[in-house]
């Protein structure tokens, strides 16, 4: 905890907002974009991303990507020059991560601070993570029209899933509508994760749950599932399949292997393998792996949702992070 908040010194909001650089490439930034966070170990998956998105209209230009060390942003630009790339050097930041550890967790502080800041320039936005297939253009979707909400949210699991899974917030690929209350809900999440060990799904799960206070709705399992679709019929591929379920530092080998990764030796592009992979998803013949990660998580699944049963216990076991977020630190 206590290195989480030193390095919430490198994280300060002003100090975000009064770069002129940051000022500058936000106001460049199409009306709904998308913005992904990474640090040198995140370029594999990046890269894969942008492979998987190159045909897609739009999609790199509408997204921003802000990078914390030299190394991701030298390298994306000399992969893709034209890409929309911020640098702001976070030293705690550069490791590579892990699940419940304190630059986890500093991780997390950094997106709300960002969160804040765009909230701040009136910006409305998608944030989002590398390690998701698209099948579809995401940012195709009309939101012009939707103004029920402050927040669309994604959803853990699939539409097959139990019900008491679903309505729980993934925290990979979410929306956020600029106004006075999503200020005032990420002022809150950002309090919080400074005082107490918790992340911004977790809280932003938190205070969605608070009545009619903060209008937020979740993303259709159309529109975006996680990795569980796979592990269904795999009927009604959604846009987007989040491929957040290995934690165990095998992740590019199980995307390999549910023949998802468009990257040769040397991670150039190869566009046949994502024409492949579309066509794959469409026919529901995504492969079905089993890895020891999976299969942990499989098992804190059920077990959560049993927990989930439990009159009275229950409902508060499904508020308060639960299995589904104790899995995804531990495991």
């Amino acid at each position: 905890m206590n290195y989480e908040l030193l390095s919430g010194e490198q994280f300060i909001l002003d100090a975000l907002n009064s770069d002129q650089e940051w000022q500058e490439i936000v106001k460049s930034m199409d009306d709904s974009f998308g913005v992904i966070i990474l640090n040198q170990h995140a370029i594999p998956m990046t890269l894969n991303w942008l492979c998987n998105t190159a045909n897609m209209p739009n999609v790199h230009a509408r997204t921003l990507f802000f990078t914390i060390d030299s190394n991701s942003y030298n390298i994306l630009s000399d992969y893709y020059p034209n890409l929309k790339i911020f640098q702001w050097m976070t030293p705690c930041l550069k490791e590579k991560f892990l699940p419940n550890d304190p630059t986890y967790m500093s991780f997390f502080v950094l997106r709300t601070n960002i969160i804040r800041s765009l909230i701040e320039f009136n910006r409305s936005f998608w944030m989002i993570q590398p390690d998701t297939f698209w099948q579809k253009n995401l940012y195709s979707i009309n939101l012009t029209n939707m103004s029920t909400y402050d927040i669309l949210i994604d959803q853990q699991g699939s539409e097959a899933s139990h019900e008491l899974r679903k309505r729980q917030m993934n925290g990979a690929n979410f929306f956020i509508r600029s106004s006075a209350v999503t200020k005032k809900l990420f002022d809150n999440v950002f309090w919080y994760q400074t005082n107490f060990y918790v992340t911004d799904p977790e809280m932003i799960k938190f205070f969605c749950s608070q009545g009619t206070i903060y209008r937020c709705e979740f993303i259709d399992y159309s529109i975006i599932s996680g990795w569980e679709w796979i592990y269904t019929n795999q009927k009604n591929p959604p846009y987007l399949i989040q491929l957040d379920g290995e934690t165990s530092g095998k992740k590019i080998q199980a995307i390999k292997d549910y023949k998802l990764w468009f990257l040769n030796d040397d991670l150039s592009c190869k566009p046949n393998t994502v024409y492949d992979a579309i066509k794959m998803v469409a026919q529901g013949k995504v492969p079905k792996i089993k890895t020891t990660s999976k299969l942990k998580q499989m098992f804190c699944i059920a077990l959560g949702q049993f927990l989930n049963e439990i009159p009275i216990f229950g409902k508060f076991h499904k508020l308060y992070g639960g299995m589904a977020a104790l899995y995804l630190q531990i495991f």
